[in-house]
């Protein structure tokens, strides 16, 4: 999906939807009950949501890219320095996030080339050693073309010429090519992209660091790693996109609603949600997150079997658990007795908050084996959050 967009406003939107969900990876105290009545909601929603729909095609592409999330690898397991999340972190549905939330694997004219080439969807893990695009920073992930044919002529139209091409007959077309490489101009750091295409997709794969040697080990070792784990993703097949399943197990009627963001109908999304919104394995969840975060290590947990969110500022996600015991651990253990403090009327095991300072506070809600997390700004709308929340999974399926 390609187009124009306001750069500003997207960069902030999506830069108000990451500070309030990071709320969650700051150690914070116990926040004093406000002065609120028992259950106090405010204007928020006691009961479940509607089962959503696909209003537009790009918010199929956008579910289906969190479902590419989980073949897409983690650079930091290539590259232990890169645990800082950086650039692009959210379904690439449309080619305006590149200059916004920039990656080592493309320019910003190779992007916006891009856009004429019918990219559908994608995901890229991005991380540096420092959260910034100043220092080592690595990137690799999977692209989506709407066929074989428009990856191909993506991949000619990008490729400079004179490129490297490295011979190699175990993947398809038996050649990887390098769409970027040599010295930036703007730091004098070294920087090697490669892509190999397989079939409608794109693996890729990108480093920059001082050294070109280092970029380039990086660069092919993330390759290959993306590569193998390529196969694992099995492309969602309907006829039309209004079709595409936007729910599963019911999980997204559980969530807050989001509030409008007039911005996403210029990336070709409906308003009424948020860059990370959709549902996601705990593995796709964790490309979100420092990878020396608390959210990062709480979404690998086995016990986490999915993860919905608005993915909005105002930010709501819910956590399934495979069991109650495992919602109860992980709540326990993120939300410990003594150091969080209980909503007035929601039982403390059920919903604690926590205040982070200069981000807000945050709430924990637990029933069964669901657990959400939820952020506002303002402590008493925080609460009112987690009393709706704590009444809305009353409703949820076992």
């Amino acid at each position: 999906m390609g187009g124009s967009v306001r750069s500003g406003a997207v960069c902030a939107l999506f830069v108000a939807a990451a500070t309030a969900a990071c709320a969650t990876t700051v150690p914070g105290t116990p926040v004093a009950d406000p002065s609120v009545t028992r259950l106090d909601v405010g204007n928020y929603p006691t009961t479940t949501a509607r089962v959503p729909v696909a209003k537009r095609p790009a918010d199929a592409y956008q579910q289906e890219g969190w479902k590419i999330a989980d073949s897409v690898i983690t650079v930091r397991d290539i590259d232990p320095r890169l645990v800082k999340n950086v650039g692009v972190r959210v379904p690439i549905v449309s080619t305006a996030l590149f200059p916004v939330n920039p990656v080592p694997n493309f320019t910003d004219d190779q992007a916006t080339a891009l856009a004429g080439y019918h990219l559908l969807t994608g995901f890229i893990d991005s991380r540096s050693v420092d959260g910034k695009n100043t220092g080592a920073w690595a990137g690799a992930g999977i692209l989506r073309f709407q066929d074989a044919d428009s990856a191909t002529r993506a991949l000619a139209a990008v490729t400079p010429p004179n490129a490297l091409v490295i011979k190699n007959d175990s993947v398809p077309g038996g050649k990887i090519t390098a769409v970027r490489g040599g010295t930036l101009k703007s730091s004098g750091k070294s920087v090697l992209s490669l892509v190999i295409p397989v079939g409608s997709l794109w693996v890729v794969a990108a480093m920059i660091d001082q050294d070109f040697k280092t970029a380039a080990d990086v660069s092919i070792k993330a390759l290959k790693a993306q590569f193998d784990r390529v196969r694992s993703y099995s492309p969602t097949q309907v006829a039309d996109t209004a079709d595409y399943p936007m729910d599963s197990g019911s999980i997204m009627t559980l969530l807050l609603p989001a509030k409008p963001e007039a911005v996403l109908l210029e990336m070709g999304l409906s308003a009424d949600g948020g860059m990370a919104r959709g549902y996601r394995t705990g593995r796709a969840e964790a490309h979100m997150w420092d990878t020396d975060s608390v959210v990062h290590e709480l979404s690998l947990d086995p016990g986490v079997e999915l993860v919905a969110s608005n993915g909005a500022s105002d930010f709501d996600a819910v956590y399934r658990m495979k069991t109650a015991g495992d919602a109860e651990r992980l709540f326990g253990r993120f939300f410990v007795p003594g150091a969080a403090a209980s909503v007035k009327g929601v039982p403390n095991d059920s919903a604690r908050c926590l205040q982070s300072v200069g981000k807000g506070t945050m709430c924990g809600v637990r029933v069964g084996r669901y657990m959400r997390l939820t952020v506002a700004k303002a402590q008493a709308e925080a609460y009112q959050r987690a009393a709706a929340g704590y009444l809305i999974q009353q409703h949820a399926p076992e």
